[in-house]
């Protein structure tokens, strides 16, 4: 698919205490975080309004380098990976 956008919309059935996403939710979810970022609007134990994006938790990568030809070439890459949005 070559869509620019998807949105999902999940809500909990009448009577449920939480929302669980199921296995097929947390793969959309996934792909959606590997190609872009995944938010979520939902409501802590107060009830209070809490909006989480994978925006604020960016995927740390660790590259173990071992010569400093290796260490140009990692930083050249990373300067050149295009911003998610």
């Amino acid at each position: 698919m070559n869509g620019k956008r998807v949105k999902t919309e999940i809500t909990k059935s009448a009577g449920e205490e939480r929302l669980e996403a199921s296995p097929h939710y947390r793969a959309m979810a996934e792909l959606a975080k590997d190609n872009g970022y995944v938010s979520g609007t939902g409501r802590d134990e107060n009830g209070e309004v809490i909006q989480l994006s994978t925006k604020s938790y960016p995927d740390e990568i660790e590259v173990p380098l071992t010569d400093e030809a290796n260490r140009s070439i990692m930083t050249r890459v990373v300067a050149e990976r295009p911003e998610r949005e």
